[in-house]
């Protein structure tokens, strides 16, 4: 089983853990960028004694997470290229500035132009308040 969990303080930091799960992506709004948030986990129940670590990042004004399942990333077209989180990736990049809902559907537009789903495709946006 699969687990991803994100949290804020008001410190302005964000403490996520995973496991067993694809990296959650992080646009940092200051430089325009997207990055991975991963930690290595075991999947849920793989081990009875099985300690599961967290990281925490800096989440400053505007930035957003995305929390993806694998059938978002996993999406090829005929010729075998995958969509992946590069796609995923470039998408947010391009609409994180929009309102939640505008940015989840065209993350959802792009990987259904991409290739058939076939595989649950799950998407949560988080936006990181000023």
């Amino acid at each position: 089983m699969t687990l991803a969990s994100v949290a804020g303080n008001s410190d302005a930091t964000l403490r996520f853990a995973a496991a067993g799960h694809p990296p959650m992506l992080h646009y940092r709004a200051a430089s325009g960028t997207v990055a991975p948030l991963a930690v290595e986990n075991f999947p849920l129940g793989m081990f009875g004694e099985a300690a599961f670590a967290a990281l925490e990042v800096p989440c400053g004004p505007g930035d957003v997470v995305a929390l993806f399942t694998d059938g978002l990333t996993e999406i090829f077209k005929p010729d075998q290229s995958e969509f992946g989180q590069e796609g995923l990736s470039a998408v947010l990049r391009a609409h994180a500035s929009a309102p939640l809902g505008q940015c989840l559907a065209a993350m959802q537009a792009a990987a259904r132009a991409w290739g058939p789903q076939t595989d649950d495709q799950t998407l949560l946006l988080l936006r990181c308040a000023p």
